[in-house]
């Protein structure tokens, strides 16, 4: 179902929690949010495995994806399907002339780092 990322708080995830253990036959929930505007692009880490990618939704809100190790096949994807030099200039840091739209599947999790607890959306699929 296409669900904004705005659905997504702190209750949500404790309700979620309360399925785990997560794993072969009970899979994470995955929601998706259609027609996201792909703002940058960042790949780091190991190998370039890590990827953020800021997005804009249909209500004009900015969210950050975090993608795990299929960052080149999105790229791959990307380009075989907008202008390449367009989708060049997000991996540049820079805005491309036309928008970058993508649908994303994702899940929400809890990320902790130095003591704070945010909501991270994890990018699973997209088209």
């Amino acid at each position: 179902a296409d669900t904004p990322f705005s659905y997504c708080d702190g209750e949500l995830l404790e309700q979620l929690n309360l399925l785990e253990p997560f794993g072969n036959g009970n899979e994470k929930p995955v929601f998706a949010r259609r027609n996201l505007e792909i703002l940058s692009i960042k790949i780091f880490g190991e190998e370039g495995k890590v990827g953020k990618y800021q997005v804009l939704d249909q209500d004009g809100r900015k969210y950050e994806l975090t993608c795990f190790r299929i960052n080149e096949e999105i790229k791959d994807y990307l380009r075989n399907k907008f202008n390449v030099s367009d989708v060049d200039l997000l991996y540049e840091q820079k805005r491309p002339g036309t928008p970058i739209t993508i649908t994303a599947a994702y899940y929400p999790s809890w990320n902790e780092f130095r003591g704070k607890r945010t909501i991270q959306f994890i990018l699973s699929d997209y088209c």
